[in-house]
């Protein structure tokens, strides 16, 4: 009976042997833990490094026509404006926004920001920086995760004197980037400008904007409209006549 027993438990112990269980860590001493659900990489989100990413936009030449907000002239900046959207004139005021995000999940630090202004936009002002070879730089120190700062350029059209004469609309694209840690974003923002026909004294004559006009017949249906009150009288009385 002894022998049975003996050779029950030496079949036990060589079925588990080399079976080690999986326990979490909770001593600190480098016990091997099982994964975590939600943990990165076993069902939660993967930590990044610091990401930079950056959107351009330029202004709506004509937002401030229709847009405002208590008085106040609400500028409208978009991606793009192609050849059948609001044309740029000659002379006129320009903008561009910038705004730089921290994607990841890492602090950036010293990020190098750099837009490359297009051929016929004269650069007037910005957020500090400089301004040199038609390139503006500016510097952000720190971004935190998640976090994004906005940038304002101002700029001109130059004089339709410099403009080609072969051409209109004459349609410009602006790239602006931003550089952290070896790695470059950028994003571009196109916009189109209009030449002018020049009159014999050399002034500058645009088209005149569309205006939508009322169909004829809904003036005439109008027309028909306000007639029916006075026909309507005039029926009454001379049937009383009768």
């Amino acid at each position: 009976m002894k022998t049975q027993t003996f050779f029950i438990l030496l079949t036990v112990a060589f079925l588990f042997k080399g079976v080690t269980p999986v326990v979490a860590d909770t001593t600190g001493y480098g016990v091997p833990s099982a994964p975590l659900y939600g943990a990165p990489g076993y069902g939660g989100p993967v930590s990044q490094p610091g990401v930079v990413s950056i959107n351009k936009m330029v202004l709506d030449p004509r937002s401030d026509e229709t847009r405002t907000k208590g008085g106040q002239v609400q500028e409208v900046f978009v991606e793009n404006l192609g050849r059948n959207d609001n044309l740029y004139r000659a002379n006129e005021a320009t903008a561009f926004k910038l705004i730089v995000t921290n994607t990841g999940t890492k602090t950036l630090t010293n990020i190098q920001v750099r837009d490359f202004f297009p051929q016929y936009v004269m650069y007037v002002s910005g957020n500090g920086g400089s301004f040199s070879n038609n390139t503006y730089t500016f510097t952000i120190n720190q971004l935190e995760p998640g976090q994004s700062k906005e940038i304002i350029l101002r700029g001109r059209i130059v004089d339709s004197t410099q403009l080609p004469t072969d051409q209109s609309p004459i349609c410009v694209i602006n790239r602006a980037e931003a550089e952290s840690e070896g790695k470059i974003a950028q994003d571009n923002a196109q916009l189109c400008i209009e030449r002018p026909s020049i009159t014999k004294g050399g002034q500058p004559i645009y088209p005149l904007p569309q205006v939508q006009e009322t169909p004829k017949t809904g003036a005439e249906m109008l027309t028909l409209i306000g007639l029916l009150p006075g026909a309507l009288s005039g029926f009454i009385l001379r049937k009383k006549a009768v």
